[in-house]
């Protein structure tokens, strides 16, 4: 397959520039390099929408200057149709003439969507770095105030060279307690993540030749669930409880949610949500098939196996099963009866995005919790989401537990874990503080100047550090380790240690690698920013376009890197000023027994924990969050109990001070300066 040059690489990424304006190549270009040669003119364009007869596919239904609701299947389904119609074009020409045609045809969010998809699906495009969402839809991120305070700023300003820099409040105040987690909430990359993961793994998509998406289902169950762990400890870091499920429907909602949002496209707000409202019916999603949803899935659950559409009995207490569920939970094309058992978990989404207006009586539009790009925003996603998460545990509940087979490794024993902090001086301290960073605004809004317009953003972050984990091979031969890092906060809101029941479910991923074990006793080292969970830091359309090779990982890695992944400035909980003691956990297992064959390399540096190895099979014969996955036995009542007598596993406590510290843009922790109120 050619290389696709550094200029047709601009060429494509032209057609998300201000995606909601037509494209005008004397007034919009931002590469005035490029040949654009590419944009047909109006007749021919017309001749392409007919050749690929966007309405026979069903794509245009969907109005533009209207919200792309992708928890909609009918909605998902179109977008995933106008992304195989892109990915079917013979070459990348075409490819690039197809999308110009129909961009300013079809529904300017759902073309979006639909071209990013297929960027990563064709084989000469899926190694190109995916441009940060967050620039090309600022909106979904940075309130409407900052907009028009912008609009502002480029009215008054001596001239168009002037830079302007905006800064970014969270929604709400401090009457609203849940405020105190607007930091974790509204992050602009872990949002991006829960956007870019449903792209990559939307719940139409369908086994094809060529591509691949091993354990989908387990992965949608995973990657949510260990977004639960990190919410909970970020609870327990502001001294807040952990959260609770929301498992009845019908009763008032306590926690309301204003998210200041409006569409740039639509112009329409993103509607809020009072205190204390109750969900009704809407126009198309009710609350008795929400509930009965939710009621067959735990009976298959329960009784161990689900009824597919021939009424044939699917095992769900073998390996496959957690797979065979998450799909049945999120109502994907391969759940096994998806009219049987419905569409919980997008349902929900949407029934709760309608809860102010349910008929649309007073056309009020959407909440937040209808769109992937903006869902997480919402305290209430965290509490759906424990409800759906409360439900797969019910199923791991019905595994047996690991046997000690399955979980010693003799001939390998730890003996030491810890962590060094960059900047602190005690073992086993790490420091978080808050860092700035700056996102521009113009990609995705036009302001009327050449010059960009910056928003200034704060972000959780923490010292580098580096893992020290003492091994001893008992062999006389190199063995091949498989390193698993967990976390936990040791303490509840209670302020008790957790039994084992509790705290396996509150065990956050921070790596998985591989290591060299040579016979005898050594030191395993590792970065925290070689982290198997997270990407690096947030990179923006400037680097894409000026990095020589395409694809390479700033940093110095290189790698290929497509954009999925937990951002890395959330590796680790605030922790509190006091300091707060989490629980690190090491374990090694033998590679031999978990490397799964024809599991290659991949040319992503993506982190495969939570976003599997792009067209590869999972890297890891483990069920994900191993060994936390499944209860113990009756007789563990605590986590010393579960370590009891195996020395492939070891613990130490790990204190998190949050400093409150502030680290200006472009600066490092030398230049912090003292914490302020926002």
């Amino acid at each position: 397959m050619s290389k696709i040059t550094q200029d047709q690489y601009k060429a494509l990424i032209t057609l998300l520039y201000q995606f909601s304006r037509p494209l005008d190549k004397q007034k919009q270009h931002p590469y005035p390099e490029v040949d654009l040669s590419f944009v047909p003119p109006e007749n021919e364009l017309e001749e392409y929408r007919q050749r690929i007869d966007l309405e026979g596919h069903h794509v245009g239904q969907l109005p533009r200057r209207q919200p792309c609701e992708l928890f909609d299947p009918q909605v998902m389904n179109e977008a995933t149709t106008l992304a195989q119609i892109f990915t079917e074009q013979q070459n990348f020409d075409e490819f690039l003439r197809v999308a110009t045609a129909v961009r300013d045809v079809v529904n300017e969010e759902l073309f979006v969507f639909a071209l990013l998809s297929a960027i990563l699906k064709r084989p000469d495009t899926t190694d190109l770095p995916l441009p940060p969402i967050q620039e090309i839809i600022p909106y979904w991120y940075f309130p409407s105030e900052v907009f028009t305070r912008a609009l502002r700023r480029v009215r008054d300003a001596q001239n168009d060279q002037e830079e302007i820099v905006l800064d970014h409040p969270f929604a709400g105040n401090e009457l609203d307690p849940e405020r105190r987690l607007a930091y974790f909430r509204e992050d602009v990359d872990v949002n991006s993540h829960h956007w870019h993961w449903h792209l990559v793994y939307p719940f139409t998509w369908v086994p094809q030749q060529g591509e691949v998406k091993d354990r989908k289902g387990e992965l949608f169950y995973y990657m949510h669930q260990q977004i639960m762990t990190r919410y909970d400890a970020e609870r327990l870091s502001n001294y807040m409880a952990r959260v609770q499920p929301l498992s009845d429907l019908r009763a008032p909602i306590r926690e309301g949610y204003a998210s200041q949002l409006t569409s740039i496209v639509s112009g329409r707000h993103y509607s809020g949500r009072p205190a204390h409202m109750v969900l009704s019916d809407t126009i198309d999603v009710s609350l008795q098939r929400i509930e009965q949803a939710k009621s067959r899935i735990q009976e298959a659950i329960h009784r161990g196996y689900a009824i597919d559409r021939q009424a044939k009995q699917v095992p769900l207490r073998d390996p496959k099963g957690i797979d065979t569920l998450g799909d049945m939970v999120e109502a994907t094309v391969l759940s096994v009866h998806r009219e049987y058992y419905g569409d919980w978990h997008n349902h929900g989404h949407r029934i709760i995005s309608r809860i102010h207006d349910p008929d649309t009586r007073y056309g009020g539009d959407r909440g937040v919790m209808a769109f992937t790009g903006t869902a997480m925003r919402d305290p209430i996603f965290y509490r759906w989401h424990k409800e759906i998460d409360d439900v797969f545990n019910e199923y791991k509940l019905t595994q047996t537990p690991y046997t000690n087979e399955e979980l010693i490794w003799n001939q390998v024993k730890v003996t030491g874990v810890s962590v060094a902090g960059e900047i602190s001086t005690s073992p086993n301290l790490l420091r978080t503080f808050w860092q700035e960073k700056r996102v521009p605004l113009s990609r995705g809004v036009d302001f009327g100047r050449p010059n960009p317009v910056y928003v200034l953003t704060r972000h959780l972050q923490h010292e580098p550090f580096l893992y020290n984990i003492a091994v001893h091979n008992s062999t006389d031969k190199e063995v091949t380790a498989t390193v698993r890092l967990f976390m936990a906060p040791k303490f509840s809101e209670f302020r008790r240690e957790f039994t084992y029941t509790e705290i396996r479910r509150l065990f956050f991923e921070l790596d998985k690698f591989q290591a060299k074990i040579a016979p005898g006793w050594q030191t395993v080292t590792r970065l925290s920013d070689e982290s198997n969970v997270t990407i690096p830091d947030y990179t923006n359309f400037t680097w894409f376009e000026t990095n020589p090779e395409l694809g390479t990982r700033p940093g110095g890695f290189r790698e290929t890197f497509c954009g999925c992944g937990w951002p890395n400035h959330m590796l680790l909980p605030k922790g509190k000023p006091e300091g707060m003691k989490f629980i690190l956990f090491a374990m090694l297992t033998d590679w031999n027994q978990d490397k799964v064959n024809g599991a290659t390399k991949q040319k992503c540096c993506d982190p495969t924990s939570y976003c599997g190895a792009k067209n590869q099979l999972y890297p890891d014969k483990k069920s994900m969050g191993f060994p936390f996955d499944r209860p113990a036995s009756a007789a563990t009542r605590s986590l010393g109990d579960f370590l009891r007598d195996k020395s492939n596993m070891l613990t130490t406590d790990v204190v998190l001070v949050h400093t409150g510290q502030i680290i200006p843009l472009g600066g490092d922790i030398t230049s912090a300066r003292d914490p302020e109120i926002f």
